[in-house]
Parts: structure tokens; sequence; C-alpha cells
């Protein structure tokens, strides 16, 4: 199913619609990858 797909799609939209400050492209991709990309922010 692609239902987890669907979830992480409405997640980007909704970052999308929040994200009108974003200068480019690039810079929502990183936001993108920050909020939702599971990274390891331990140090």
């Amino acid at each position: 199913s692609n239902g987890n797909a669907e979830a992480l799609n409405s997640k980007i939209r909704l970052l999308r619609i929040k994200a009108r400050g974003y200068r480019n492209r690039e810079r929502f991709k990183l936001g993108v990858m920050f909020h939702y990309g599971k990274l390891n922010m331990a140090f």
C-alpha cells in the first residue's frame, strides 16, 4: 500500500504552505529533510 508515501506527501504539503518564506527550492528541500528526514541530531 502507498499509505506511508501519502502521509509523507501530506506532511510536505503542509510544510509547503508554511514555507512561503523560503527563498528558493533548495532551502525548501533542506527544510523537508530537516523536518522529515529522520536525521540523527545527537552529538
